[in-house]
């Protein structure tokens, strides 16, 4: 830094100012904008601790100590800062009193342990309440708490009125009280946009293509604030072909019809002792473990578990908010996921299209699929904020329209191919 006492200085958005470990050799006062500051828990993950906005101080805790930074600080907006230097910082507190530098400076080394403490202290919570909302089923000896199904957000999709109505009834006389019921199809991805749901019950006589089209949309995050949320189907049918199609687009279990309020009730009460919530995501599918399910490079699908909010607010007291935060966290892992399975079907189909591999190849229809990975990856960077990534992809698709409306398509084409797929990986968080 510079030897001036004071100097004035710019930070983007997403800059830091200053990160944990380094050497320090200035504190910051905030002129303009905001930002956050975070420290290593001991498991080595990021805690946000606390935000800093226009009059905030930030750095002085190292300055004052002589011990390296002690957090890490980043604008969440474009900021304007007052950097004052250590050496400053320090003149002015023994210029004043020199009893009361070596107090503030013993106040600001307790302060540094205690912070320590705590962030340690808050991951340990924090990892236990994650587990209580990750947990993918309850203990037999546990019971399930009455009282769960007032809390539980419960949407009822059935295009017959009087199977509708007498299903809320019943339902409300058992304890739901959340209950939102729809008679037109078309409403429930809006609903499910519109609020945070943790049971669907849908019935199949909608009919199977548009229901299996609404699935996937809510399990690939397209159409729902919760795509983790419990979904139940209701059919006449006892097709196995229409069982596994139902299975395949996302929904958990399958109720054949005709059903009594108990055969539902003992259907929710099994799930939530017995039902795996194990996720898996690829290309084209997401939604419950099916054993041996694997990708289109045979391989086996990723997997995670997602928070199971129908299961901890039945069986467990966890609010709403602490509900809705889990569910966000684990959206942006599974955009992320999704991006990772894009770029490997990205790579599977340029692949494909190797001239010298001397296979026939329908050129057109594999660019277009490559279109097709990108677009999804493009609305995923955009709920990811990954502002690199969405330029890469619209870069991408620019060549491919070109390679496109080219008679031939050689091995230099192919390598330009190749170098924009690079382009893009490098342009994508090392994390994805």
């Amino acid at each position: 830094m510079s030897s001036q006492p004071y100097s004035v200085i710019r930070f983007n958005k997403n800059t830091p100012l200053f990160k944990e470990g380094e050497k320090a050799d200035c504190a910051y006062i905030i002129k303009k904008g905001s930002v956050k500051i975070s420290k290593r828990g001991p498991s080595g993950k990021n805690i946000s601790i606390a935000t800093a906005s226009k009059g905030g101080i930030v750095g002085e805790m190292a300055v004052v100590s002589d011990n390296p930074r002690s957090a890490t600080v980043i604008a969440v907006e474009p900021v304007e800062a007052i950097a004052v230097s250590k050496e400053s910082f320090d003149r002015r507190l023994e210029g004043v009193d020199p009893f009361l530098h070596s107090l503030i400076t013993t106040v600001i080394n307790r302060l540094r342990k205690t912070s320590d403490h705590t962030v340690a202290l808050y991951e340990k919570i924090q990892a236990t309440q994650d587990s209580e909302l990750k947990s993918p089923y309850i203990t037999k000896k546990a019971k399930i708490n009455k009282n769960g199904f007032s809390k539980i957000n419960f949407l009822l999709a059935d295009p017959n009125r009087q199977t509708r109505n007498g299903l809320r009834s019943s339902l409300f006389g058992h304890g739901f009280r959340e209950i939102c019921d729809i008679s037109n199809h078309f409403k429930i991805a809006e609903e499910m946009t519109r609020k945070h749901y943790d049971l669907a019950i849908l019935d199949a006589a909608f009919g199977l293509k548009e229901l299996n089209g609404i699935i996937q949309d809510i399990r690939h995050a397209k159409a729902s604030k919760n795509p983790f949320v419990t979904i139940l189907v209701m059919t006449e049918s006892q097709d196995k072909e229409v069982h596994q199609t139902l299975r395949h687009a996302g929904c958990d279990e399958i109720l054949i019809k005709p059903l009594s309020l108990m055969d539902i009730i003992n259907k929710i009460e099994e799930i939530s002792q017995n039902g795996a919530r194990t996720f898996v995501v690829t290309r084209d599918y997401a939604g419950p473990d099916r054993t041996g399910f694997k990708g289109d490079d045979a391989k086996e699908a990723p997997q995670f578990s997602p928070p199971n909010t129908f299961v901890a607010k039945l069986t467990r007291n966890i609010s709403e908010e602490r509900v809705e935060t889990a569910v966000q966290k684990a959206v942006l892992k599974f955009n992320a996921m999704k991006i990772e399975r894009h770029m490997v079907q990205i790579n599977w189909l340029i692949q494909k299209l190797d001239p010298t591999n001397g296979e026939p190849i329908d050129r057109f229809y594999l660019l277009d699929r490559i279109n097709e990975v990108l677009d999804d990856l493009t609305e995923r960077s955009k709920e990811n904020q990954f502002d690199g990534s969405i330029k890469s992809c619209k870069d991408m698709r620019a060549l491919i329209n070109d390679l496109k409306s080219n008679d031939n398509f050689d091995l230099q084409s192919w390598q330009q191919l190749g170098m924009s797929q690079n382009n893009l990986q490098k342009s994508l968080p090392s994390t994805v």
